[in-house]
């Protein structure tokens, strides 16, 4: 399979309330019935001069045929590379998610959360120490296939715990928490 994503967090630009525009290719590959590896391409960050991936699996941990139901988990590593000084930075993540299947695997409603973990102890600016080390992103999404095409929209709150207050960026969040995020996604089975 071979899919494209845009989107990101929510912002205020100008008047106005935009996505941020990240965007990423990316390639999945079926290992067996359960289990799917995936590798990825950030194209934004490309064009900023930093390499950036996402490399994974997608495991299926518990399914109900009858109930249409399943989890679902994600361990990724997240890598980027800039090309100026070579500095690599490495974010593992997990990933879990439940979802429902509205009509025979054709589409289906998911929610679960992103496990973001910071492995530095200094942040990248200003050289401040690292308080935060475990990133928490609750999401929600649908999924629809129509023939060899999904289609996907996702909602996540990206870093809930965090003030987003003192930020360069005003971001949209809940209460000066976090960011809302809205991503869409086009994917297409490959035979």
């Amino acid at each position: 399979m071979l899919g494209f994503s845009a989107g990101g967090p929510l912002f205020k630009y100008s008047e106005t309330t935009i996505p941020m525009p990240l965007s990423s290719f990316f390639y999945a590959r079926g290992f067996t019935d359960r289990t799917s590896g995936f590798a990825s391409l950030h194209t934004t960050s490309l064009l900023y001069g930093v390499f950036q991936t996402d490399i994974g699996v997608c495991h299926q941990l518990y399914r109900n045929d009858e109930r249409r139901i399943g989890v679902t988990a994600n361990p990724v590593l997240n890598l980027a590379i800039d090309r100026w000084e070579r500095h690599l930075k490495v974010w593992p993540q997990v990933d879990m998610n439940a979802y429902w299947e509205l009509k025979s695997k054709e589409s289906f409603l998911y929610v679960g959360f992103s496990n973001w973990f910071e492995l530095s102890a200094y942040k990248e600016v200003n050289d401040e120490k690292e308080f935060r080390h475990w990133i928490i992103n609750p999401h929600l999404g649908f999924q629809y296939k129509r023939n060899q095409w999904v289609f996907i929209i996702e909602s996540k709150f990206l870093a809930p715990h965090v003030n987003n207050t003192s930020n360069v960026v005003e971001y949209t969040g809940m209460l000066d928490r976090g960011a809302l995020g809205i991503y869409l996604g086009v994917n297409r089975f490959l035979k």
